[in-house]
């Protein structure tokens, strides 16, 4: 971090861009990762049967860099599934879907903002989830079925 804060003048992408900002960042990391590592002369070989053993065991448990990228992958497509069969309800029904779920409001807080009732609220709902639920399931079953 230093490194990059001490060359923050020759940053050369624009100012708004977060992804370039992001890019450089990860540039300036990685090269110091790979100085850093022939100072210490790290660059042994390693037998193929441990690279399988370190595989089973980082696989098996949780990393502090992140989540495995098969994990992250399917909870985005399952979240993708979601926000398309919430984007497909009723209007009246999504809107309710999002301010009790996303915005986490109360039934009682959506009722106001939306000048109806906490009961409305709470069987609006009700309905909504199970659409969702019913759109998520047909999405699903479509995608298992064999081609």
């Amino acid at each position: 971090m230093l490194k990059a804060f001490t060359k923050l003048d020759q940053f050369d992408g624009t100012k708004t861009e977060i992804h370039e900002f992001c890019a450089w960042l990860t540039r300036i990391t990685r090269n110091c990762a790979i100085d850093f590592l022939r100072r210490k002369k790290a660059n042994h070989c390693v037998p193929l049967e441990e690279c399988h053993e370190n595989a089973t065991r980082v696989q098996a448990t949780r990393t502090p860099w992140g989540e495995n990228p098969e994990t992250a992958y399917t909870r985005e497509e399952q979240l993708g599934i979601i926000r398309e069969a919430i984007a497909a309800l009723p209007p009246e029904l999504r809107m309710v879907c999002l301010f009790r779920n996303l915005g986490e409001l109360s039934s009682k807080e959506v009722a106001t903002r939306m000048g109806i009732s906490s009961l409305a609220v709470r069987l609006r709902l009700f309905r909504a989830h199970g659409q969702v639920r019913k759109i998520v399931g047909r999405r699903v079953r479509r995608s298992v079925r064999p081609h």
